[in-house]
């Protein structure tokens, strides 16, 4: 009998060479290799981005002021994908939730790092827009 955590183990992973790695070093360096491509950087309008900052400023508290020029915390990252629900349809990029929680130990660097250099450098990828 299987127990829930076995369940929830990633054993495998196709990296993007396609091929299957199975060790956790293999898993999670195909995991972050994903996670760079996925959110590589693009260009962004910054005249509609001031346009759209300026207009939410003027409703924002200072303490809401003080808050969103603080980078993003682990913890912060991590309870948005809790939020997220269990059992719902995948999002855009067919991960769900789960998979996130799944993988949160190991790439929970990457994750942070990647998350706070979208927001700071105000760069995105095509499949966030």
């Amino acid at each position: 009998m299987r127990t829930k955590r076995n369940e929830r183990t990633i054993t495998s992973l196709r990296d993007l060479e396609g091929i299957i790695q199975k060790s956790p070093g293999g898993i999670a360096r195909t995991l972050a290799t994903y996670l760079r491509v996925k959110y590589e950087r693009i260009e962004v309008n910054t005249d509609s981005t001031q346009r759209l900052l300026a207009e939410i400023e003027m409703n924002l508290t200072n303490q809401d002021k003080d808050a969103i020029v603080t980078p993003f915390t682990p913890g912060e990252i991590e309870q948005a994908i809790r939020a997220g629900g269990r059992k719902k349809t995948p999002g855009r990029d067919g991960l769900t939730s789960e998979f996130y929680e799944h993988v949160w130990e190991i790439s929970r660097e990457v994750m942070v790092e990647i998350i706070n250099q979208m927001f700071w450098e105000r760069h995105v990828t095509l499949r966030q827009k």
